[in-house]
C-alpha cells in the first residue's frame, strides 16, 4: 500500500501541527522518549493514519485533538510498527473497544510501500500476558506478535457492519 506524494504531504503536515500543539501545552513525553525525534515521529504517525484510511476505505481524515480518542471514526486507533519483526503496540489504558491497526513503514521509507500487517482488539489483547514486554527498562506494553493480527478485510466489513461508509476501490484484500 502506498499513498501519493500529497497525501503523505498533507499528513505529514497535520502531524507537525499536532507537535507542536502538544509542545505548546506543555505535554509531558513518556519516560525514554526522544524529544529531538518527537515532531519526526509524530508526522510518520500521521502518515501511518492516512495508510490505514486508504486501506479500510474511509476518507482520509487526521484528527489534530489526538488525545484519548481514536485516530479513525471512533473505535480504530492506528500503531505505526518500527520494523516487520515488532510486535503491534497496545497499552493498558487503550479502551477495550479499540480495534488497534498497525501499518509498518520504516524510518526513511516514508514514500515507499507500506506493510499493513492487520489488527487486534484491544480488550482481547490485554487477555495475553505472555505479550507483554518493557522494551528499554520503560513501562510496560503489550506487543501483539504479527502472526496473530486480524485481516484488514475483517475489519473493513466491521466498520461496513456499524453504519460507516466503506468502499473498496484500490484496497489490497
Amino acid at each position: 500500500m502506498k499513498l501519493t506524494d500529497a497525501q503523505i504531504n498533507d499528513c505529514a503536515l497535520v502531524g507537525r501541527r499536532i507537535r507542536q500543539t502538544s509542545v505548546a501545552r506543555n505535554h509531558r513525553n513518556k519516560p525514554g522518549y526522544n524529544v529531538e525525534a518527537a515532531e519526526k515521529n509524530q508526522m510518520l504517525s500521521t502518515v501511518a493514519e492516512g495508510a490505514a484510511c486508504v486501506a479500510l476505505g474511509v476518507e482520509i481524515e487526521i484528527r489534530e485533538n489526538v488525545f484519548r480518542v481514536a485516530d479513525v471514526l471512533d473505535s480504530v486507533q492506528v500503531r505505526l510498527i518500527g520494523a516487520d519483526n515488532f510486535g503491534m503496540r497496545v497499552y493498558d489504558n487503550d479502551p477495550d473497544e479499540w480495534c488497534v491497526f498497525g501499518v509498518i513503514i520504516p524510518r526513511g521509507c516514508e514514500r515507499k510501500p507500506y506493510r499493513l500487517p492487520g489488527w487486534y482488539l484491544a480488550g482481547d489483547a490485554k487477555d495475553h500476558p505472555e505479550w507483554i514486554i518493557a522494551p528499554n527498562g520503560g513501562p510496560p506494553v503489550i506487543a501483539v506478535p504479527q502472526k496473530f493480527l486480524r485481516p484488514n478485510s475483517e475489519l473493513r466489513e466491521l466498520l461496513r457492519a456499524d453504519g460507516h461508509p466503506v468502499h473498496d476501490r484500490g484496497l489490497l484484500r
